[in-house]
């Protein structure tokens, strides 16, 4: 009887740790996502996700080489800035 419990509670242990590494390493990432881009003209978009709250679209002017990051604000029905940087700067070499 102990050999049956002992099993059940072995395999119950490597469960709960396998369940508990799949958690934290899908929840644990500083990676932000990005979707397809598609390029229209000198502007180019891709749509990334920022956190797991937040999503945002970026576009860039490939004229005046600055990128525009666009927060989606459901509440709004629309978008808010969120970030600009001019990638001449970003880019530039020493």
């Amino acid at each position: 009887m102990t050999h049956n419990k002992n099993l059940a509670i072995l395999v119950l242990s490597v469960s709960a740790a396998v369940l508990t590494a799949a958690l934290v390493l899908t929840t644990v990432s500083d990676q932000a996502l990005a979707d397809a881009s598609t390029r229209g003209g000198d502007y180019l978009w891709v749509a990334g996700e920022y956190s797991a709250q937040r999503d945002l679209i970026y576009i860039v002017d490939l004229a005046a080489q600055k990128m525009n990051a666009y927060a989606v604000t459901p509440q709004l029905n629309g978008l808010q800035l969120f970030d600009q940087v001019d990638l001449k700067k970003a880019f530039q070499k020493n």
